[in-house]
């Protein structure tokens, strides 16, 4: 039996030698990258498919990590129903909202080779927490 972490469930992420608090619900999983935008451009002026999605710099962050050697998953998948398996890349970057007590709210991202640990908490107690989102969820 493996121990599967549900990013569902992750309440605590410890990267970067400290613990960072994160609301349930709130973690995932993309690619690493950082977007340079200009300030004078508003957030509609800038999506895909506007004009101003053409001024966007996209620096690859895994560029950071090019002595780190992925080695893809060697765990198939037999049919749709069962759960894919890959293995971390340089450029997995994970992202959580952080629980912090702020009025505004505030977001946490990082390499995903950072993560050393996880803390988590029941899918029960997620469910009271976050009760519309367990019903769609989980």
């Amino acid at each position: 039996m493996s121990l599967d972490i549900d990013t569902r469930t992750i309440v605590g992420i410890y990267a970067l030698n400290q613990w960072f608090n994160v609301k349930p619900f709130s973690v995932w999983i993309d690619a690493y990258d950082l977007c340079e935008v200009s300030p004078h451009l508003t957030f509609e002026e800038t999506e895909l498919g506007e004009l101003g999605h053409g001024q966007i710099t996209v620096y690859s962050l895994s560029e950071l990590y090019r002595d780190f050697e992925y080695k893809p998953s060697t765990i198939q998948r037999r049919t749709e129903d069962e759960a894919r398996f890959d293995n971390p890349s340089a450029s997995c970057g994970i992202c959580g909202i952080l629980d912090n007590d702020s009025t505004i709210q505030e977001e946490i991202y990082f390499s995903l080779l950072e993560v050393k640990a996880f803390k988590c908490i029941s899918k029960e107690n997620a469910k009271k927490l976050c009760p519309q989102q367990y019903k769609t969820h989980l």
